[in-house]
Order: structure tokens, then C-alpha cells, then sequence
């Protein structure tokens, strides 16, 4: 069984954090992060912070890593060496990468293959064009 862990992608501040904890209230989601130092990911002086589901978009892991053991989360875009494709999940297929919208490919097909991340859709939308 793969563990569960999310990132969040934050509207508001357009920045990507660790999701430390998930609590569904009566208004509806919210999201806790880990907001980490700006020049220093691993620094000591994180800080907590709940963001409304509306604010923040998860971004759940897929169990997989990319050819340089990188973690593999929804949204993640992929190069495969024939293009780059975003992570996508199907309730029908499950973990997947969308080529052009048209064909579904198994994302640890791709994986097995020496795929590596390249960025992500929030971040890095640029890659998709």
C-alpha cells in the first residue's frame, strides 16, 4: 500500500507547500502547511499555517518517483523523453499522463522508463505550451 501525503499548491501566495494535515469542518475543508523559510527549505523557523479548502489546491502523490527518486505528485509534469505530459488521475485508468488531451498512458509504464519531473502545472504552466 502507498502512503498518503499531499502538497497544496496556495492561491493566494502562489507558492507550493507540504500539507500537514487535512480537517473537514461543517464550512468545509481546510488545509494545514508547512510554510518553509524562503532561502532555506529545511530551515528551523517553519511555520504552521490553515488555509480554507477553497484556497489551497491539493496535490496528492502518487506512490511513484521520477528516474532520480523525486517524489511523483498530481499536476507534476513529466518529461519522457518523447514530450513532457502532466500527471492527471482517472477514476477509470487511475495515475496518468493526458498526451494532448487525446490518449492515457499508466504513469509507472512511463516511469519504468526513466521519466523525470520537470516542474509542475501551477508553477511551471509554461512547459505545457
Amino acid at each position: 500500500m502507498r502512503e498518503t501525503k499531499y502538497k497544496a499548491w496556495i492561491l493566494p501566495t502562489k507558492r507550493m507547500a507540504n500539507v500537514t494535515g487535512l480537517c473537514w469542518q461543517s464550512k468545509g475543508l481546510a488545509v494545514e502547511v508547512l510554510r518553509l523559510g524562503e532561502t532555506d527549505v529545511d530551515s528551523k523557523a517553519a511555520q504552521e499555517f490553515w488555509w480554507n479548502g477553497k484556497e489551497a489546491v491539493l496535490r496528492e502523490f502518487t506512490g511513484l518517483k521520477d528516474k532520480n527518486g523525486m517524489e511523483i505528485y498530481e499536476g507534476d509534469i513529466l518529461d519522457c523523453g518523447s514530450g513532457l505530459y502532466p500527471v492527471t488521475w482517472s477514476d477509470e485508468w487511475g495515475w496518468g499522463l493526458d498526451i494532448s488531451g487525446q490518449e492515457w498512458y499508466s504513469v509507472s509504464d512511463y516511469v519504468r522508463f526513466g521519466c523525470v519531473i520537470r516542474g509542475n502545472v501551477h508553477e511551471n504552466p509554461e512547459l505545457l505550451k
